[in-house]
């Protein structure tokens, strides 16, 4: 495979890892919790990322389903 290649699959995984811990940050601010104590599941995280949703939008999605109380 080329390595142009492998710099693309290396940045999908770099944005990924940048939104996965924006998505942590956001529910320890408002819900003083971590992703991990919450789900964990990156399926969840990845599937959210390819549909487009920004972190924010996710962790509001999430929260409203989940009916989690901001703290």
């Amino acid at each position: 495979m080329s390595s142009a290649w492998h710099e693309a699959v290396d940045k999908m995984i770099v944005d990924f890892k940048t939104w996965k811990k924006r998505v942590d940050e956001l529910f320890r601010e408002r819900y003083r919790t971590s992703w991990t104590d919450l789900c964990g599941d990156d399926t969840v995280l990845v599937a959210a990322k390819a549909a487009g949703d920004t972190p924010d939008k996710f962790v509001e999605w999430f929260a409203e389903k989940y009916d989690l109380v901001l703290l």
